[in-house]
């Protein structure tokens, strides 16, 4: 088979019950995708064909960086396949066979995993099938689970042939072995009762199982065997094949594989919590000792005898017990198990209290009328943010979410609520000739308990001191256990120069401000702050970050300022290879301006690395995603940029359009609604709309945000093309002499004038600037494949020839 509706088939992957599988190129949309064809023993079943469409609609529906994605379900010429995300991978069972999975490696992949089934489970979706073969492990580390919701147990045609992984070869069983499924059922799944979410995490249970011991949990001859194993027989204790098991990841196996599905897991939310607090737990531990724990993961890991071998020694006491209690449960009173059960439970969870996991910095106040200070306030503020944004178990919520309630006379519950934070960070600060008294307080929003209070009486070079103690007391008082890495950078100091840091944070205030004016103010303070001391790695970094965004606020062109930035940006990093801002920046830069989205991801994903909760870091990155024709990469990234920065226009911006390049218009139009409710004057939920009414053919609605634009940001050319597009060619010319007579296009000005002229279709000229742009390299270039105001110029070959010679 070489083609099926407009798929380019290019090889096969596989073959099983229900259809081959191939790898296969979108046509239109120029990307790999996993072909799975079904045959017609399936397909001549009406109802059957049905069932399972519907089933796969609403599984189409969910988006999740841990799911694999289903692009469309097709027929072509009596044909029917299925379209997925392809996966350039190998299965988890494939690694498992490799051996060698350590704890971290074991924990991270099963975090991935519940973090999939919580987002199906609260879309009513049960998997119904989790085992090794069903969840792919990409080079770069993320975790695809597979086949969500496809492998229904009332159709044994339909469980069989889904439950092979659409993007990897076919696992054969030997004939007389139990098929995959069976070692991974529940309980309830065994007998053939109904089943719930519950049923998906006993089998993530028995995964997690085997990636630590490189053991199925129940194994047998035959299907009989096993079922009967999962009925009435416990699975050996994980510390018979490790004497380095953690008592609490003991427990949370045997929780997750608790027979009664009352006294399991009740959410995949609630497991994923449990395994992600492990995770750092382990760090802790490890960092401590400077070790690296390692777990038997192989199949070749000799046999253990079913009796008690002198391993069980290795056992802490509590651990010992319980695995004496579900050996030999039947010769125990129910009564005398329960309360040893319940008394380790107890005093497992009274050493272990539940942390506070996200705080809200709230802007520092200064006292009425003095301006002078204000940028100590905000600089104070930030830098705490910054420090506590290290905690890798903490999230903190950005600045740009918190300063929207500076100045503003709003309780603190409410702002709690609206920022989903658990605590609040409030300060002030009163100036008193050269020294500073801050005073600082620390709530529990549920409690409404002071966490902690404080006041310093500071010179202002001594403010460095400050913010690293704050950072440190408040994660005292959340009861958060610090690695030593994270530990090191809260006591890490920018600078020694109390001058040099003043000058920074006078450049963080004016940059803040985001207008021409400032950010040249911006980077006047960034240049003091390096003369005072050449080796400030954040004040190198503010003027990468100055460099990045002038071309969109300045007449500055591309070629004069990424230069600059990726040098400034480099220097940051050689001076302090942790800090994530500056990764960011050069990932930018290299996308934007080199065109190496290779690299330029590489440094984004870096930036991330370092601080999971920079959204700008996030939506540069999803820019990057949707360039490259990465779309529902690109919206899960901008639902992250979203969830670090609940309350931010621009990443609420951001995720509208991603929504719009990745085909789902209305969920665009919506969220750009949803901003413009908050911020009436923003313009770039405007450009979404604009492009979204555009691509609707809703001529009226376009004009009217088109009209508005010209308002705010005094510029004919949004008018311009709407009025092209609505076919009112001299009014569309006139404005474009109207934005032609304030002299040549600088920058990003070509962008709109050259795709407005395709609208006009006057192609010459567009692409005449559109080469001025090429040799001048213009950040927006990098974009242009996936432009939607490219879209008149597409059918014209020198549009591919020049996203060709672009190369991204």
């Amino acid at each position: 088979m070489d083609a099926l509706s407009h798929y380019r088939v290019l090889r096969q992957l596989g073959s099983g019950g229900m259809g081959d599988v191939y790898l296969a190129e979108d046509t239109i949309l120029h990307r790999k995708v996993a072909l799975k064809v079904l045959p017609e023993k399936f397909t001549s079943n009406v109802e059957r064909l049905q069932r399972f469409q519907r089933e796969a609609r609403a599984i189409s529906a969910l988006n999740h960086p841990n799911i694999l994605t289903i692009f469309e379900i097709g027929e072509d010429a009596g044909t029917h396949f299925i379209a997925t995300e392809y996966i350039d991978g190998e299965t988890l069972r494939s690694r498992i066979a490799r051996g060698g999975i350590d704890l971290r490696q074991a924990l991270d992949t099963a975090i991935s995993i519940a973090a999939a089934l919580a987002e199906a489970h609260s879309a009513g979706i049960i998997h119904r099938d989790i085992k090794p073969e069903n969840v792919m492990l990409r080079p770069d580390g993320l975790v695809k689970v597979l086949d969500f919701g496809l492998a229904k147990r009332s159709d044994r045609d339909l469980e069989a042939a889904l439950s092979e992984a659409p993007t990897a070869v076919h696992v054969e069983t030997d004939p007389g072995t139990v098929v995959g499924t069976a070692w991974y059922m529940s309980p309830e799944q065994a007998r053939g009762l109904p089943i719930d979410a519950r049923t998906d995490l006993f089998s993530l249970g028995s995964v997690l199982y085997e990636m630590i011991t490189g053991h199925r949990p129940f194994r047998g001859d035959t299907s009989t065997d096993v079922l009967a194993m999962i009925l009435h027989r416990e699975p050996d204790p994980l510390a018979r094949y490790s004497g380095e098991i953690p008592p609490e990841l003991q427990w949370i196996v045997d929780k997750a594989m608790a027979k009664n599905r009352e006294e399991r897991y009740q959410t995949a939310r609630e497991i994923h919590a449990d395994l992600r607090k492990l995770r750092s737990e382990v760090d802790r531990r490890s960092s401590a000792a400077g070790e690296t724990p390692t777990l038997v993961s192989s199949t070749s890991a000799a046999a253990v005898p079913s009796q008690v071998t002198s391993q069980d020694k290795q056992l802490s006491s509590a651990e010992y017990i319980v695995s004496e209690i579900r050996k030999h449960r039947k010769s125990i009173a129910l009564l005398l198990g329960a309360v040893l059960i319940a008394s380790i439970v107890l005093g497992y969870f009274m050493t272990r209290s539940t942390p506070i996991d996200s705080v809200a910095v709230l802007p520092f106040v200064t006292t009425a009328g003095d301006t002078d200070s204000e940028y100590l306030a905000d600089g104070i503020t930030e830098n705490i943010i910054n420090s506590l944004s290290q905690v890798a178990n903490l999230r903190v919520v950005p600045r740009s979410s918190v300063y929207r309630y500076k100045g503003k006379d709003v309780p603190v519950e409410q702002i709690a609520k609206d920022l989903n934070a658990r605590a609040i960070l409030t300060g002030r600060l009163l100036r008193r000739g050269d020294r500073m008294i801050i005073r600082t307080e620390l709530v529990d929003i549920d409690s409404h308990a002071q966490l902690w209070g404080e006041e310093y009486d500071r010179s202002i070079p001594e403010l460095m001191s400050v913010q690293s103690d704050i950072a440190q007391q408040i994660s005292d008082r959340l009861r958060l256990r610090l690695t030593g890495d994270e530990q090191k950078r809260l006591d890490k100091r920018a600078t020694r120069d109390s001058e040099a840091y003043d000058l920074y944070m006078k450049g963080r205030y004016h940059w803040n401000k985001r207008s021409p004016s400032n950010i040249e103010k911006a980077m006047q303070y960034y240049r003091q702050a390096i003369e005072r001391d050449p080796t400030f790695a954040l004040a190198w970094s503010g003027i990468a970050d100055v460099y990045v965004v002038m071309p969109n606020y300045t007449s500055i062109e591309s070629a004069d300022a990424y230069p600059k930035a990726k040098e400034a940006a480099r220097r940051a990093i050689e001076l302090d290879p942790e800090l994530a801002e500056p990764h960011a920046a050069l990932g930018g830069v290299l996308f934007e301006y080199e065109w190496n989205a290779r690299e330029g991801e590489r440094e984004l994903r870096r930036a991330i690395e370092l601080r999971p909760d920079y959204a700008t870091a996030r939506q540069w990155y999803a820019d990057l995603l949707a360039a490259t024709g990465r779309n529902d990469e690109a919206i899960a990234m901008a639902r992250r940029a979203v969830e670090s920065d609940p309350l931010s226009p621009l990443m609420q911006s951001s995720l509208a359009n991603m929504y719009l390049l990745g085909g789902k218009t209305e969920e665009a139009i919506q969220m750009a609604k949803k901003v413009l409710a908050s911020e009436p004057d923003f313009p770039n939920p405007m450009f979404v709309l604009l492009n979204a009414h555009n691509r609707r053919g809703e001529i009226e609605p376009m004009l009217a945000v088109a009209r508005r634009l010209e308002e705010l940001i005094d510029d004919p050319m949004p008018m311009a093309m709407a009025l092209a597009r609505a076919g009112r060619r001299e009014e569309a010319l006139a404005k474009v002499r109207q934005f032609e007579e304030k002299g040549p296009p600088k920058g990003n000005e070509i962008h709109s004038l050259a795709l407005t002229y395709g609208y006009l279709g006057l192609n010459d000229r567009a692409f005449a600037l559109l080469e001025e742009a090429f040799t001048k390299r213009a950040g927006f270039l990098a974009y242009l494949r996936a432009d939607p105001q490219a879209d008149p110029l597409r059918s014209d070959p020198r549009f591919e020839q020049l996203v060709s010679r672009i190369g991204i």
